[in-house]
């Protein structure tokens, strides 16, 4: 996915963190840490966050 952002591709985080998330979600267990990743993806994707390891430094 890194290589992804950098070149401005899009990537599969909807398949890889997003199904994590969505499948805690549906039983009970819950993944905010790949909520999270697939959101700060998503806001690179869509232009509003520059790449960069600052945005999952906070976790």
């Amino acid at each position: 996915m890194a290589q992804d952002m950098l070149k401005g591709r899009r990537t599969e985080t909807d398949y890889i963190n997003g199904l994590v998330a969505a499948k805690g979600r549906e039983i009970g267990v819950p993944a905010p840490i790949h909520e999270c990743m697939n959101e700060l993806v998503k806001e690179v994707e869509r232009g509003e966050l520059k790449p960069s390891r600052e945005h999952v430094l906070n976790f």
